[in-house]
């Protein structure tokens, strides 16, 4: 077995001997792995991730190593020794090899956002779209981190997933009062507007009960209009805990494990209508929080982000063109991404039929994997319900829509060929359907959403959740007009 306390002197060793011999982008990872243990005194990975296989960091926390030299001590093997180098090559190795448990990063993993980005793209994560629309930025996520948050947890086939335990507060004026206290919406100082529709929350701290969070939530996000804990009355907790895994809408491609607490209390002082109040950080606004109340008379209380939605009544014209997409398969925790582009064109014998062609491109054991699929969509018989495979639902309040409102989908490929999958309207902007293919059951929500951006481009998702005696999965899908199309 290996004595890791010998650690410390080889390391040394490969340090100086690749400072004079390994490449320069090699000395440059070496200068930043001695920086950081020079400034934590914790054995790190280096940050490029070269010396392990699955560039897993927090390295100290699987082995609990720690070291107790400086760049500046000596030992070890001299500067100039090759088999010394090498030896400390096989040392990284065998300790940073592949672990069965699984990783959880967190505060102090990564020193700055830019080393939590280059790690997130190392693990084959595109967050070229964060910071963008309605989704955070990496700086949000390391904010999290280092706030203590949210954590990172790397399973044991290497997918990435943040672990966020959250307290939602149903708070009201008065121990009577029917309404709720909501979040409207939040906007941003560049105009971006993020669009919530949820009870008050706010993420848990380590070490921190879901009634001090809940207390520290209010304080901070109703700055202004509670000061202090004496407004803050019949504070009581749900003792029942929610755990929801689903693709993060604040950071896209990054599953998101949530535990659930629920609180309930009164909050004395705040105004009968809706009123805003200021985020801010180092002194700084960086978002103004719109609220408002939600009547429990009229209907239940929201149990998450509001899915807000655009009504298309010229289904066809809408979806015509070319379209990109991301999707992500979550299956028994663990997580597959596709990117893909797909096409919405006329048939050859009938204009009012939709031929719709994917391509796709998954990762799989870090080869590119491409995938096609292809499906009709019948705005011919859109006001019939057809039922060749298996059984198909969908809800709607109104049957009496222009055929190009509503459009049957059938599969083109595969061995469901021809056969129907479910009927599409978005007329209210959203759409229900469930499909039971043999012992397994489809349950899919199809949602049209407002663009992101002032003049931004059209955004549709699908979302289905399948179920059966081996299945359990959330395959969720965003689609982004790739030419510029406004929804209509």
């Amino acid at each position: 077995m290996m004595n890791y306390l010998m650690l410390g002197p080889l390391l040394l060793a490969f340090l100086i001997a690749s400072e004079r011999r390994v490449r320069s982008s090699q000395a440059s990872v070496c200068r930043h792995l001695a920086r950081r243990r020079a400034s934590r005194g914790l054995l790190y990975l280096p940050k490029d991730n070269s010396y392990h296989p699955d560039g897993i960091s927090g390295l100290h926390r699987r082995h609990g190593v720690r070291s107790s030299w400086s760049p500046s001590m000596g030992g070890g093997v001299g500067p100039g020794g090759g088999a010394g180098t090498a030896q400390a090559e096989r040392i990284i190795k065998e300790v940073t090899k592949p672990s069965s448990n699984p990783e959880i990063l967190g505060r102090g993993d990564f020193e700055t956002p830019s080393d939590l980005a280059h790690f997130l793209k190392s693990r084959g994560l595109d967050i070229s779209t964060w910071g963008t629309g309605t989704a955070k930025s990496v700086k949000h996520l390391w904010r999290e981190l280092q706030d203590r948050e949210s954590t990172i947890n790397i399973d044991k086939r290497g997918q990435l997933a943040r672990t966020v335990r959250v307290v939602r507060v149903l708070a009201r004026r008065s121990a009577k009062n029917p309404n709720v206290l909501i979040e409207k919406k939040q906007v941003l100082l560049d105009g971006r507007v993020r669009h919530r529709g949820s009870v008050l929350a706010e993420k848990m701290q380590a070490g921190e009960t879901p009634k001090q969070a809940a207390i520290r939530g209010i304080v901070e996000e109703l700055d202004g209009f509670v000061s202090d804990m004496s407004q803050i009355h019949q504070l009581t907790l749900d003792p029942k805990t929610r755990v929801e895994m689903k693709p993060s809408i604040s950071y896209p491609g990054l599953p998101s494990s949530y535990i659930l607490h629920e609180a309930s209390c009164v909050i004395s002082g705040l105004p009968k209508g809706e009123f805003t109040t200021a985020e801010t950080h180092i002194g700084a606004t960086v978002k103004r929080i719109h609220w408002g109340w939600h009547d429990t008379t009229k209907k239940p209380v929201p149990r998450g982000k509001e899915n807000h939605k655009v009504g298309i009544v010229d289904l066809h014209g809408y979806l015509k063109g070319g379209w990109t997409f991301k999707r992500t398969t979550i299956h028994n925790q663990e997580t597959l991404m596709m990117d893909g582009v797909a096409t919405f064109v006329p048939s050859a014998d009938n204009y009012y039929n939709l031929i719709y062609n994917e391509i796709g491109t998954i990762q799989v054991n870090g080869q590119p994997v491409n995938t096609t699929r292809s499906h009709l969509y019948d705005f011919r018989n859109g006001h019939h319900h057809r039922h060749h495979h298996g059984r198909h639902h969908d809800h709607t309040h109104d049957h009496n829509h222009d055929h190009r409102s509503m459009a049957v989908v059938s599969f083109l490929d595969g061995p469901s060929k021809d056969l129907v999958f479910h009927n599409l309207n978005l007329t209210t902007g959203v759409w229900e359907a469930t499909h039971v293919c043999g012992p397994d059951l489809y349950v899919g929500t199809f949602t049209c959403h407002p663009p992101k951006l002032p003049n931004g481009p059209s955004t549709w998702e699908s979302s289905w959740h399948v179920t059966g005696p081996n299945k359990n999965q959330v395959i969720r899908t965003i689609y982004t007009a790739d030419d510029g199309r406004r929804s209509t």
